[in-house]
């Protein structure tokens, strides 16, 4: 990567890998410039290499800034006039991604608590894409350390605008990241070995945040039977706190009027309260009339709908029919009931799935699981989403587990129990 200004323009534009790799040398990790060795932290003393030459001391200021990636990505941020010409810089040195860390480097990425510590950075700039992974730790490192985080993502472009302006004004995308911004940030998506996203399905509040920070959810669903379950009294209260937490995920709120006019009003304004937010409508009210017409004014209105309560793949054909290839949207099927009358719900999953294929905006989304064989059922059958209660989320970690050893678990469950409850025979 490298950042050139161009006619008020910062454009960050990327250098191949195998650059940085090049440039690295065979030696053994390095320490801080700032000095010291890490035999007093039990590990065994590493050369310390001389600092770049483009490194300043540091004066502890609040302007001492510590560049973070690969050597080339830092070396071309740091010569670029958007950092070298500005005053609220200092660079003291950089932090590689690359085993082992390129020459002159403070340490790799790996011992970034460490070398945040004995650098003394007050900011820090993440040059790159760094895997989720990486930007989690350094996020989390610079805030315990008291530091700012400035990150230049590859291939961005930012016009008109100096990095000082954007270091205070948190644009999307060379960013400041703030504690209270970091507390909101999901975790890494924990590996579930699944191509289809896991929504979940619920309305505790405190559970949800649980779920969104654990990573491995992708948006989240509820309706009013859960909302009630949770003892939600107030619907418009609970969704903004929610949406006060997760922004950055999809969220569907479903209407709860039974007349089309009411169900239209409760829809916009819904939809009004945020960018991430899926409008349920079910596919009929109660009195069995089609939602079909509601559907496709809000549709020609620009509302993400997530058009619910389906069973048939008729009545996803229907609804795939009218909606716009420019508006995205969720058909919700709900296989979980499906099952419970006897039916195999994979066949009509699968042709499901064939027909909402023909808009690339809609996306299907196997409903009401039972077990947590329903989520890799409907990954199996081409799915985009399925939902998954908490009780089916804890049990996604078992993917793949030895059987052996969940006997042996299982057990041992039974014996736990036994000995808490004090039974006794005689």
């Amino acid at each position: 990567m490298s950042l050139v200004s161009w006619e008020g323009s910062l454009v960050v534009e990327h250098v191949p890998g195998s650059v940085t790799r090049g440039q690295a040398a065979s030696t053994t990790e390095a320490l801080s410039v700032a000095g010291g060795s890490a035999s007093a932290h039990g590990r065994a003393p590493r050369h310390v290499l001389p600092p770049p030459a483009w490194a300043q001391s540091p004066h502890r200021d609040g302007l001492d800034t510590l560049f973070i990636g690969a050597a080339a990505d830092c070396l071309a941020a740091v010569g670029s006039p958007a950092f070298a010409k500005s005053a609220e810089f200092r660079p003291i040195g950089f932090v590689d991604v690359e085993v082992p860390p390129a020459p002159g480097a403070f340490g790799h990425i790996g011992d970034i608590h460490l070398l945040l510590g004995t650098s003394g950075a007050h900011k820090v700039v993440v040059c790159g894409d760094l895997t989720d992974v990486e930007f989690q730790g350094v996020v989390d490192a610079a805030v315990a350390a008291g530091c700012q985080v400035l990150w230049v993502p590859g291939s961005a472009e930012v016009a008109g605008a100096r990095p000082t302006a954007l270091w205070r004004e948190d644009q999307p995308r060379l960013r400041l990241v703030e504690k209270a911004e970091v507390d909101r940030r999901p975790s890494p998506r924990a590996e579930t070995g699944l191509r289809i996203e896991v929504y979940a399905d619920g309305a505790d509040l405190r559970e949800m945040l649980e779920a969104y920070r654990a990573g491995v959810v992708r948006g989240f669903t509820t309706n009013p039977t859960l909302m009630r379950k949770a003892g939600v009294t107030d619907y418009a209260a609970f969704a903004r706190s929610v949406l006060a937490e997760i922004r950055d995920l999809p969220i569907s709120f479903e209407v709860f009027a039974d007349d089309f006019p009411e169900m239209a009003r409760q829809a916009l304004v819904i939809s009004s309260w945020g960018q991430n937010v899926f409008v349920k409508i079910p596919i009929t009210n109660t009195r069995g009339e089609s939602s079909l017409p509601l559907v496709r004014s809000l549709v020609a209105a620009g509302v993400k709908v997530n058009v619910t309560a389906l069973m048939t793949e008729q009545q996803v054909a229907a609804v795939v029919e009218i909606l716009s290839p420019s508006v995205p949207a969720i058909v919700s099927v709900f296989a979980g009931r499906i099952a419970d009358t006897g039916r195999d719900p994979m066949p009509i999953m699968r042709r499901s799935a064939r027909i909402v294929s023909g808009n690339a905006n809609a996306r299907l989304l196997w409903a009401s699981p039972r077990e947590v064989l329903n989520i890799y059922q409907a990954d199996g059958c081409g799915c985009h989403i399925v939902t998954a209660t908490k009780a089916l989320l804890d049990k996604l970690p078992m993917r793949g587990m030895d059987l052996d050893e969940l006997s042996r678990q299982t057990v041992n469950m039974f014996y736990t129990d036994a000995q808490v409850a004090e039974y006794v025979i005689t």
